[in-house]
């Protein structure tokens, strides 16, 4: 390797001299020498560097960094691909191979760096089957982080996937509520409501995390959505459950009540009265469900002329003056 030696040591010369060009003609020779010389390729590097040689310097570089790599000097390999990232921070190849040699060193939160800045690209070209596979590898490294799980329940609801995305959703929750960040859980569960307004799983978990804070009146507004939802899917457990977790706060609540059983009896009629009083009842009571009917059907439309078109309804089904009717429309439309 005499030879090699030489031809370094006239490089060198010609760099004291400012003369570049004419030493990275000479690492050339000395590279075709011994082509495995990984300090040739990083002393090339650098030349073009400062030559203003960017895809080459890269290509010097990225050549030593899989030599280090293969060799098992896996922080040289990522020193020397930190130093291509600073001449083009948007290779994806090189911020994957730096999170795998992270990970093989097991620097788990410089991987997670990575891989999050991988994802982010992905996301920004519409890759999102090949951002979830690196979500996924997230989770490998790091199962407990609850802001790798909340991106992976994001891109699932993305794909479509929304059993999965509830189902990781749900993770997320449990370990914010655990660890006491309500707020972070209510932001997200707020949210996620936006996208299943009829998700009863969704309503249960914001019910029991505005109880959980102290916040009754959300409580049992979020509990009162549910006891509709249950009613509207003929859940006769679940909206049993819900009414008398709104009993238990609200004792006269009309609607839990009504649920239940439990709502006050009628005034006592007198003996010639019962037969007449038992039609009326029926009668009434089939008016009441088919207002119930209609409710349900209005129930999610947009928040504007609510309240007027609540008494016109009722005016129109049942004549000007009932007040039950009212009521009801009035507080099916209401959003709670």
């Amino acid at each position: 390797m005499a030879r090699k030696e030489k031809l370094i040591e006239k490089a060198q010369k010609f760099i004291q001299k400012g003369y570049l060009d004419k030493a990275i003609a000479e690492y050339r020779s000395a590279q075709e020498l011994d082509p495995n010389d990984v300090s040739i390729r990083l002393r090339l590097g650098d030349l073009y560097v400062k030559t203003d040689r960017k895809e080459e310097a890269i290509k010097e570089y990225t050549d030593a960094a899989k030599a280090n790599s293969q060799r098992g000097f896996y922080l040289k390999a990522i020193a020397v691909y930190k130093q291509i990232l600073k001449l083009d921070d948007s290779n994806l190849d090189v911020h994957y191979r730096l999170a795998d040699l992270y990970t093989k060193q097991r620097l788990n939160a410089d991987a997670i760096s990575e891989y999050s800045h991988i994802v982010n690209a992905l996301e920004r070209l519409g890759k999102v089957d090949e951002a979830l596979e690196i979500v996924n590898k997230m989770v490998e490294i790091d199962s407990e982080n609850t802001g790798i799980r909340l991106r992976l329940a994001e891109i699932y609801q993305k794909k479509g996937f929304d059993e999965d995305a509830l189902a990781e959703y749900s993770n997320v929750f449990d370990k914010l509520v655990e660890d006491g960040k309500l707020d972070r859980a209510e932001k997200i569960y707020v949210q996620l409501h936006e996208s299943y307004p009829d998700n009863a799983e969704v309503l249960e978990r914001l019910a029991d995390l505005f109880k959980l804070k102290g916040d009754t009146e959300r409580y049992l507004a979020y509990s009162r959505i549910l006891m509709r939802r249950h009613e509207e899917a003929g859940d006769s457990e679940g909206l049993r459950a819900v009414c008398e977790a709104i009993l238990e706060a609200d004792p006269g609540d009309e609607d839990a009540k009504r649920v239940m059983g439990d709502a006050a009896p009628s005034a006592p009629e007198g003996p010639g009265d019962k037969g007449e009083g038992r039609d009326a009842a029926a009668e009434s009571e089939s008016r009441l469900n088919q207002i119930r009917a209609k409710i349900r059907a209005e129930a999610r439309k947009e928040e504007k002329q609510i309240l007027s078109e609540a008494y016109k309804k009722a005016e129109t089904l049942m004549g000007e003056g009932d007040s039950e009717a009212i009521r009801i429309y009035a507080q099916a439309f209401q959003k709670d």
